[in-house]
């Protein structure tokens, strides 16, 4: 698990990455909870700002499968 990553921010940070090794685009949010198991995208939204806040991903605004990884687990 990274430094500084909770649980959970870790276990979403590597359906990002795995997502997009496999697929070769950024999952959606709705992508990420199905894979996860959480039904709320409120929920991933709240994870996936943590996640840019402590620098392992970006995300540009209004923009659908923008996500990229910047810092590898």
């Amino acid at each position: 698990m990274k430094k500084g990553l909770t649980k959970r921010e870790n276990q979403t940070l590597r359906v990002i990455e795995d997502y997009i090794i496999e697929n070769k685009h950024a999952p959606t949010i709705k992508e990420i909870g199905s894979i996860i198991g959480w039904s709320s995208t409120s929920t991933v939204y709240v994870f996936l700002e943590r996640l840019i806040d402590k620098g392992y991903i970006e995300k540009e605004k209004n923009k659908s499968r923008s996500l990229k990884v910047i810092n590898h687990v």
